[in-house]
């Protein structure tokens, strides 16, 4: 009996230290972990000093997580420029002296600011970033402005995002790639400043950094994918403009054509500054976009798989398929696409209107690019909300105080307000019931990396959302000739929902540095 006694006590032992052990496990024991990612709406007044402003928006940054209550998040990622906002508004009236006083040198990656005293440039503002981590408990992906002295009274400012572990330590920082509209206030890094970023996770994940603008190319992404990195973290401060290519639209889209998880936060100043989401693979965990909301100070939170399958990088060869025949040639014009305020896009039109609602299937054709539609039987929508078209474009593009100049192609569905000049200044214009839908995309001269689009509008509510694709596929062609990209809808949409706009985009770098491949070391 007493061996029988000492048994089941040994026995009992045994399981408390095992409950005691799960209990302690690491958060790597899991298969997810729990990020977040902020939509914040940057406050200050440029007038204030720059210690102040930066200060005031990591102490409202600071509330609204802890309001959240995240508990045991893993990963928190804040928006582009959030930080910096007044001393941009300042720097285009004064210059760029005015925005190198929100700089910040940053130390070496290692280093751990959150135990520095301040000394230099905004080292207090440094330090109270980096001890919000520890305070969390979690990683944290923040946007700042790095000051780097060239000599000679010289300096650069970098667009960058930092990564902090949990200690607070400095663990990663990027360069953003491809500078947008801030030109020459933030300096865009030469071939020789560029490197891709990544970091390790106590939960065993490793992390790859871009920013904003950078979503549109392959790399820095590519070098990152091709190392075995699933999983990004991604600051923007992105512009909406209808009726295609809002925030969340190619948040999912780059999700779904990189087989990635992607964490992105966006500024949350108003509709045309908003818009972030958590995706897997083109599955949305998470989304914040509110087509009819002013600024937005929200917290989106998921808990995210740690293993992500990409699939294969390029799916091909594949033939180039042949060509449908074009429409009517009386149905085809062109018309001019306002993409961005001062910004159009020179593109072939066809008109979808109600004449056409059964099945049809046709070409279009831009310079180096074949798009073929396939439509099933719509439902096609004409008046207040502008006339349904299928649209192909290849438009070199230089947008405004923008390093890159670039070209942009798309084979699209969307409405158009206002035909041939295309706009559609409200959020609720749709193409209509949309039927089982094909797109494809034959060009020269493009990247790999195409982003399928696609969004829907929800109705009574008339809210604008992203919807992930059914199929798509983008490969070489076995001619040689080009490359192929495939998106496809399989249903019709549904009786609450209407196609706001559904296509491909392909955007490459005309002119700045060439694409790089790196022999990186590990840090």
């Amino acid at each position: 009996l007493e061996d029988l006694s000492a048994m089941a006590f040994t026995g009992m032992l045994l399981v408390a230290v095992l409950l005691l052990a799960a209990a302690a496990a690491p958060a790597g024991a899991s298969e997810s972990f729990l990020a977040s990612v902020v939509s914040f709406a940057p406050v200050g007044d440029p007038r204030d000093g720059a210690p102040e402003n930066l200060q005031k928006n990591l102490v409202d940054i600071q509330s609204l997580l802890s309001s959240a209550q995240l508990g045991t998040c893993d990963l928190v990622v804040l928006p582009e420029l959030v930080f910096y906002y007044a001393g941009i508004e300042r720097a285009l009236a004064e210059g760029k002296a005015a925005l190198r006083e929100y700089a910040v040198p940053l130390p070496p990656v290692g280093s751990n600011p959150c135990a520095f005293k301040p000394g230099q440039q905004n080292a207090a503002f440094l330090r109270s970033l980096s001890c919000t981590a520890r305070d969390l408990g979690s990683y944290v992906v923040a946007n700042v402005l790095d000051l780097v002295e060239t000599g000679g009274g010289g300096y650069k400012l970098f667009n960058t995002d930092v990564a902090f572990d949990r200690t607070g330590s400095l663990v990663a920082k990027y360069w953003k790639w491809h500078t947008f509209g801030l030109s020459p206030l933030i300096d865009q890094p030469g071939e020789c400043e560029r490197r891709p970023a990544s970091f390790e996770t106590d939960f065993g994940v490793p992390f790859g950094l871009f920013v904003c603008f950078d979503i549109e190319f392959e790399d820095p992404v590519q070098v990152l994918l091709d190392e075995g990195v699933r999983h990004f973290a991604f600051s923007s401060a992105w512009v909406n403009n209808p009726p295609f290519g809002f925030a969340t639209e190619i948040q999912q889209g780059w999700s779904k054509a990189t087989g990635a998880a992607l964490l992105a936060s966006n500024i949350g100043s108003g509709v045309s500054r908003a818009g972030s989401g958590i995706y897997v693979a083109g599955r949305e965990l998470a989304t914040d976009f509110n087509s009819t909301a002013g600024p937005i100070n929200r917290v989106s939170s998921a808990l995210v798989p740690k293993t992500v399958d990409a699939g294969e990088a390029k799916r091909g060869p594949v033939r180039v398929p042949p060509s449908l025949a074009p429409p009517n040639a009386g149905a085809i014009g062109n018309c001019s696409l306002e993409f961005l305020p001062g910004v159009s896009l020179n593109a072939t039109c066809v008109v979808l209107g109600d004449k056409n609602n059964g099945p049809q299937s046709f070409s279009l054709s831009a310079d180096d690019l074949e798009c073929q539609f396939s439509i099933g039987g719509s439902t096609f929508e004409a008046g207040g909300t502008g006339v349904p078209v299928a649209v192909a474009f290849s438009t070199p593009v230089q947008f405004p105080s923008t390093v890159d100049a670039v070209d942009y192609k798309g084979c699209m569905i969307l409405p158009c307000v206002g035909y041939p000049l295309c706009s559609s200044p409200n959020w609720s214009s749709a193409v209509g019931k949309l039927g089982p839908t094909e797109i494809r995309m034959t060009a020269d001269g493009t990247q790999d990396r195409f982003i399928p689009l696609f969004s829907i509008v929800e109705l009574p509510s008339k809210r604008v959302v992203s919807r992930e694709l059914d199929d798509y596929k983008a490969a070489g062609t076995k001619e040689g000739s080009g490359t192929v990209a495939r998106i496809a809808k399989s249903s019709t949409d549904s009786k609450l929902e209407r196609t706001a706009s559904l296509g491909i985009i392909n955007v490459k770098v005309l002119q700045g540095p060439a694409r790089l491949r790196f022999q990186r070391s590990v840090v």
